[in-house]
């Protein structure tokens, strides 16, 4: 691993347990173990170092996310949200961080750096245009019900996708077994925007 990755790896952790006020460039530098000079080879201040911390994170999950999902093409809505749900499922399963931390410092961040908004706004805007594209064309497959709304209906499973979240986040607070599926909110979901053939 490189120094640079080390140092990211390093922040981002001490971010986590202690929020971007309660961490310092020598936490980071003593913990790391590596010279001041050697962090401000990589970065020019703590805020950068955060703001770069954050967006690796985030990207690590939006790029796959959107990677994937700009480039396929489904035979279906239904293969489109089932491996969309497999593929989330798979994303909260394997990150580096508890999900529940990382919302919190999202939501910290947010206050702190405008630009952060601007990214997450952007991020939201391409989630969006996915789930409307594959909506529109299963509305004009014949799939789902015609008189549906595209804008609505995304809407709809983008709060989905949010509520499910923020349910994983309670469920990994309190170590619960039961874990709620993602593919299960979206099969009720399609069982009523679903044209009677199918």
């Amino acid at each position: 691993m490189s120094t640079k990755e080390i140092i990211l790896q390093t922040a981002m952790k001490l971010f986590l347990a202690h929020g971007y006020e309660g961490v310092s460039i020598s936490d980071i530098v003593k913990t790391a173990k590596i010279s001041k000079g050697g962090l401000y080879n990589y970065f020019s201040s703590k805020e950068e170092l955060f703001f770069q911390a954050l967006s690796q994170t985030s990207d690590e999950f939006y790029i796959v996310i959107t990677r994937d999902f700009f480039q396929w093409d489904f035979s279906s809505f239904h293969e489109f949200y089932i491996s969309f749900a497999g593929l989330y499922d798979e994303i909260l399963s394997n990150r580096r961080y508890r999900l529940s931390d990382m919302l919190v410092l999202m939501i910290n961040a947010a206050k702190i750096f405008p630009q952060l908004n601007q990214e997450i706004k952007d991020y939201t805007n391409v989630f969006r245009k996915i789930w409307c594209k594959n909506i529109e064309k299963a509305i004009r497959s014949g799939e789902l019900k015609e008189d549906l709304s595209i804008e609505n209906t995304t809407e709809i499973y983008l709060n989905l996708i949010n509520g499910f979240s923020v349910n994983f986040v309670f469920e990994e607070a309190f170590q619960s077994e039961t874990k709620t599926s993602l593919k299960r909110e979206f099969d009720i979901m399609y069982s009523l925007i679903k044209t009677k053939e199918r």
